[in-house]
């Protein structure tokens, strides 16, 4: 017997359209057979909650917008709000989120000041110990380096390293 028309195989056929797959690419990807992928496209079954899971985690799509056509299809791997969960919830989730990012972007930034300022002590020091006249004139310039990187025919690469400088006297 047929069920629901709209239903959840109506979204898997979208779905395939989207992602430019026919069913035996999504059996094959989901580990289950042509023959209940389409039952389920036809909807004449209804797909077992592993089954939903398998297609969200491999199509990274959004569990409920697949099961009861609620939300957007694509997860994109933002916090979406569940269908039992209240604009209270879910704000206070995504702020969770944001806050967390924030403080990864701050240890992040806080490590590359940290050696931008270990870099300018090591500089000054070398300037401190160069014997020149008043005359002189002193100039810093960004100088390629030899990384460990190495080119396929064995040649070291010289690359234009961001903190990587020569000091000219």
């Amino acid at each position: 017997m047929k069920m629901e028309q709209n239903g959840i195989g109506a979204r898997i056929k979208e779905l395939m359209y989207r992602r430019g797959i026919n069913q035996s690419k999504l059996a094959e990807s989901i580990n289950l057979s042509h023959a209940a992928i389409n039952k389920i496209v036809n909807n004449y079954s209804i797909p077992r909650d592993k089954v939903i899971d398998a297609i969200c985690e491999t199509y990274k799509i959004n569990k409920e917008w697949l099961k009861y056509g609620i939300g957007e299809m694509e997860n994109n791997g933002m916090i979406l709000p569940s269908v039992y969960s209240t604009p209270d919830n879910y704000l206070q989730e995504y702020l969770s989120r944001l806050e967390k990012e924030f403080i990864e972007m701050r240890r992040f930034f806080q490590t590359q000041l940290e050696a931008k300022d270990r870099q300018i002590e090591f500089l000054m020091g070398q300037v401190g110990k160069l014997d020149v006249s008043e005359s002189a004139t002193c100039e810093i310039i960004p100088m390629p380096i030899t990384t460990d990187k190495v080119h396929e025919e064995g040649n070291k690469v010289l690359e234009f390293v961001p903190n990587a400088v020569m000091l000219v006297v």
